[in-house]
């Protein structure tokens, strides 16, 4: 698994490629956790690159917008499609967090 880190406006994009399985989802925590303790709680993930998401994967993501609250920040997920966007509708993910099937509609939502 690959994370590309870039700015859109006010907003922290992170570009996630690969499987998020559950050592992928610790990764990711991991890597988001860096940004928050610099001060980046308006994050965008995007999942576009991404062909396999593990249950461990939504917990990372749903820790993490809780983490963000405190900061008046907020996260949104992008790009999610085929069998990831189909797991976020299953578990319900759809009604909780944020998602956008853009990279530029979702650094809109979190300015």
């Amino acid at each position: 698994m690959e994370f590309q880190d870039s700015r859109m406006g006010r907003a922290w994009v992170i570009e996630v490629r690969g499987r998020v399985d559950a050592a992928g989802a610790a990764l990711l925590e991991a890597h988001c956790h860096k940004g928050l303790e610099r001060g980046d709680a308006r994050l965008v993930v995007d999942l576009a690159g991404v062909d396999y998401m593990a249950s461990a994967g939504l917990r990372a993501l749903l820790s993490l917008a809780k983490k963000v609250q405190p900061a008046k920040g907020k996260l949104v997920i992008s790009g999610a499609h085929g069998p990831v966007k189909e797991i976020f509708d299953l578990a319900g993910f759809t009604s909780i967090l944020p998602m956008c099937a853009t990279l530029e509609e979702a650094a809109g939502l979190v300015m």
